[in-house]
């Protein structure tokens, strides 16, 4: 893999976090999402988006698809997202944790990321680390 693919696949799991606050309960700054498609949701886009995001981490069995495009965007600039539940494992210390692989494309732009969350006690996910697919 090479070093611009690396750091945008980098930027891209970063950027699917922040977007899924709401599922994950903290902060982040915004300045390294610059490049990237998740970065161009818009904002009317986002609820059906983290809604989207956790109906792969609350309810589906491991290897199922949802797919999500934006509403907002004129047609050239629709976001389409494959979000896939690759796994599941049970933690001692972060209950169930979900491996989810999202496919993103913008016209002829796509990105790839893959990362782990953890539901927490009161039944919300928090992100908790990546896995890059090669």
């Amino acid at each position: 893999m090479n070093k611009t693919t690396f750091c945008k696949k980098h930027v891209a799991t970063f950027a699917v976090a922040l977007a899924a606050l709401p599922l994950v309960g903290h902060a982040a700054p915004a300045f390294f999402l610059n490049d990237t498609i998740i970065r161009h949701i818009p904002s009317k886009d986002l609820p059906s988006f983290r809604s989207a995001l956790g109906s792969v981490l609350n309810g589906s069995s491991d290897g199922f698809a949802l797919r999500w495009s934006s509403a907002h965007t004129v047609p050239s600039k629709t976001i389409n997202v494959e979000f896939r539940s690759l796994q599941t494992a049970q933690t001692r210390s972060a209950n169930t944790c979900r491996l989810v692989k999202a496919d993103v494309t913008r016209s002829r732009e796509s990105e790839t990321w893959q990362f782990w969350f953890c539901q927490q006690e009161d039944g919300s996910w928090k992100a908790s680390g990546s896995s890059l697919p090669g």
